[in-house]
């Protein structure tokens, strides 16, 4: 009934010079929302702004645990 699946490679890509190079370009993108989103900070609210903060931080926390790994190496 359930079969033995492999983990699906959007979760776990192994590290090329095109897989870290996308990686690097969220990197960028992910700076660029928290500078827009500090430059914001006056004019939201304070609930807003934590709202919103909350938001890019579980953003982030995925990003660094998407990061391309070696091939062989444990993940942590």
């Amino acid at each position: 009934m359930f079969e033995k699946r492999h983990p699906s490679t959007f979760y776990h890509k192994e590290r090329t010079e095109e897989t870290m190079e996308a990686w690097r370009r969220q990197e960028d993108v992910l700076l660029q929302k928290l500078y827009v989103l500090v430059r914001s900070k006056a004019e939201m609210t304070k609930w807003d702004y934590e709202e919103e903060m909350d938001e890019f931080v579980v953003e982030f926390e995925l990003w660094l645990m998407l990061k391309p790994f070696e091939v062989g190496e444990e993940e942590v």
